[in-house]
């Protein structure tokens, strides 16, 4: 099912800290059991439990869990959900301070016949470790996509604007997405 795994690939997510200045963080291993429950009216709940061992651009080595719980329902021509987690440094080496930041991404798409459809999925943020009016990154917007082929593969191409109306002083204003994305056959 296209939701299922919309729910699985939402998941699955790179981690950086809302520090100003903080090197990006890459997960380079993880492990992630995940448990999908299938309910009437085509909704699915995902919860999944991932622990992330994460090397930074300084060669810092932490530890974080990431708890993520996915609940989505396709009634056409909407697809509603969102997709929360959070990440909260458990351990590790180096200067980094520790980190927890919440993810919070409500989406909701209505689709076209032909493949076109209108999306909004924001990615709002908070950064439990700020103080003041940095700790939330509140985006709202939303753009369109389409669905199509290049030869057999399926493609799944998106471009959005949303505009920040809570965020850090670092933060950016306003925010572009482009995506391209292959999908694989069910």
């Amino acid at each position: 099912m296209a939701a299922e795994s919309l729910a699985r690939g939402a998941a699955v997510r790179c981690l950086r800290t809302a520090e100003a200045g903080a090197d990006a963080l890459v997960p380079v291993d993880d492990a992630m059991p995940t448990g999908d429950v299938v309910l009437p009216d085509r909704a699915v709940y995902t919860v999944a439990d991932r622990i992330h061992l994460v090397v930074a651009v300084a060669v810092d080595v932490h530890i974080a869990m990431v708890p993520t719980f996915v609940a989505l329902t396709s009634q056409d021509p909407w697809l509603l959900g969102a997709l929360v987690n959070n990440v909260w440094a458990v351990g590790g080496d180096g200067p980094r301070t520790n980190y927890n930041v919440m993810t919070l991404q409500p989406f909701v798409n209505y689709n076209f016949p032909g493949g076109l459809y209108l999306t909004s999925s924001p990615i709002i943020t908070a950064n439990w470790e700020a103080h003041g009016g940095n700790r939330w990154t509140v985006p709202l917007g939303g753009g369109s996509g389409k669905i199509f082929k290049i030869g057999e593969q399926p493609v799944n191409a998106q471009l959005g604007a949303y505009y920040n109306v809570a965020r850090p002083d670092f933060g950016p204003e306003w925010s572009i997405r482009f995506q391209l994305r292959f999908l694989s056959p069910e």
